[in-house]
């Protein structure tokens, strides 16, 4: 675990990579049907454009 940056507003993400899959792991929601959700899988190029994008809106709401 790496300690959160200050100026990232305490957030920390770890993330394990699987060839070009990005696994989220120990999760603990219901999905639609009510089922609970421990692991949730993302393609790599798709996670990476996602978080570049949420920057990019997160550095523009922030002046």
């Amino acid at each position: 675990m790496v300690p959160s940056d200050p100026s990232a507003g305490g957030l920390v993400v770890r993330v394990r990579l699987r060839g070009q899959i990005v696994v989220w792991t120990d999760l603990m929601y219901p999905d639609l049907q009510g089922k609970l959700v421990d692991e949730v899988r993302f393609d790599l190029r798709q996670y990476l454009g996602e978080i570049e994008r949420a920057f990019r809106e997160w550095a523009v709401a922030d002046g």
